[in-house]
């Protein structure tokens, strides 16, 4: 879904930002929410002001937690998916008011989950270089595929989010034949050249854990795709983590989403991590990698510590006290 930017003003903590952009977001969160005031948000504060920050951030994200009661679960995906060592989104609890002229008056929305946004000061922090070619991929179940050598059918279901050079886009097609077209052989001495294989198994690992199947294991969806400059591999970053935690009835029963198989965690057919796994020093290596996961952050003593924290910071944030961000006159309208 695609929404019109508008503008506001922004106040966090007293500190006021002047010409911040607002759109709704999301597509079956901004649906359930329907025609109530607590809606998924962006915010840019550089739309208008380019030195604008909040915390370092240009960008952020404002999630209702509308299909999870615990409002917990995309704070505790994201710090598990940061432990394990993923690339990952931070988050931080948030009240919000509304004040738009002639319809609220600090109207108080409900509270948030403000996530950062994948953006290239995120990519910077994390790989040095923000500069790389950058996708969100919708509707991939499956795993990548060729779809030829026009970018325009690539772009269309990749979701670049920049420009891109000309040798980045010939990257993604290269990654993509050789996942869905290339040979068994060729796969198995191309695909450490093309794809950081250590970090998506661990990427893969974490969401089998987590029993996260609206994501890459389901759909194909709810991911970012980076390709770092100067390595020129691919990374995938998690996103949405809202149905986390066997919690995504589409594809099964919470019972059932929690007993599925570590060896082959995704719905259906997947190229890449089926090819992956059926490479035995990739297999082993994956296995490795559950096996820590569950010696380290996956022990009840960390699990209950990690859900304890959140929980005062949920109590807290909920206090009258706690961080407001209130927008000033955010008017949004639909062009017929």
């Amino acid at each position: 879904m695609e929404f019109p930017w508008s503008q506001g003003t922004l106040e966090v903590d007293g500190e006021k930002f002047k010409k911040v952009g607002v759109r709704w977001k999301g597509n079956y969160t901004y649906m359930v929410a329907g025609q109530e005031l607590k809606r998924p948000l962006k915010l840019d504060l550089k739309r208008q002001k380019d030195r604008q920050r909040l915390d370092g951030l240009t960008m952020v994200n404002l999630h209702t937690n509308a299909t999870d009661p615990t409002r917990a679960r995309e704070t505790f995906s994201f710090g598990v998916f940061r432990d394990a060592g993923v690339p990952a989104p931070r988050t931080v609890f948030a009240e919000l008011r509304w004040t738009v002229p002639g319809q609220y008056d600090n109207e108080l929305a409900g509270l948030y989950t403000l996530t950062e946004q994948v953006n290239s000061r995120f990519l910077k922090r994390h790989f040095g270089d923000g500069s790389g070619l950058l996708l969100k991929p919708e509707n991939l179940q499956g795993g990548p595929s060729f779809l030829g050598d026009k970018w325009s059918d690539y772009a269309a279901l990749y979701h670049p989010q920049n420009d891109g050079t000309a040798d980045e886009k010939l990257r993604l097609m290269e990654f993509c034949w050789l996942v869905s077209v290339g040979t068994d052989e060729e796969f198995a001495q191309e695909i450490d050249r093309l794809l950081d294989v250590d970090a998506f198994l661990r990427f893969i690992a974490i969401n089998a854990l987590l029993s996260n199947m609206d994501s890459y294991l389901g759909f194909g969806h709810n991911y970012y795709l980076y390709l770092i400059p100067g390595k020129n591999r691919f990374v995938f970053i998690p996103w949405d983590l809202d149905l986390s935690l066997a919690t995504w009835p589409a594809l099964g029963t919470p019972e059932q989403l929690v007993d599925l198989s570590l060896l082959h965690p995704h719905s259906g057919d997947n190229r890449l991590i089926d090819r992956l796994l059926s490479l035995p020093r990739h297999r082993e290596r994956y296995l490795a990698l559950i096996r820590e996961q569950l010696a380290g952050i996956f022990t009840r003593e960390k699990l209950e510590a990690r859900l304890e924290s959140i929980d005062k910071q949920d109590r807290k944030s909920t206090r009258l006290n706690s961080s407001h961000l209130v927008i000033s006159y955010a008017v949004f309208c639909l062009k017929k």
